[in-house]
């Protein structure tokens, strides 16, 4: 199952992505740079380059392993790729 734009928005506490920056959800469309706080970024702009999403929890919720592929969510990814 696809983890789409708007999921992200409603679900995700921290996102991190391919270039190793971490950024904290807002609830309103917008990321603040865990190491510049006074830095904000649209979920729309980061979406494409993230590569992990962790609930408040810090539970990881999604992932995509390569640029270019779908965000999957976690326990869609698992039961995917598990070995039989």
């Amino acid at each position: 199952m696809k983890f789409e734009i708007i999921d992200v928005i409603q679900q995700a506490d921290i996102i991190i992505l391919f270039n190793g920056k971490s950024y904290q959800n807002t609830r309103d469309g917008f990321m603040k740079c865990v190491d510049a706080p006074q830095r904000l970024m649209s979920v729309k702009r980061l979406y494409t380059n993230i590569r992990h999403v962790q609930n408040d929890k810090r539970c990881l919720i999604a992932k995509r392993c390569k640029l270019g592929q779908p965000l999957e969510d976690v326990k869609h990814y698992y039961y995917k790729h598990r070995k039989s």
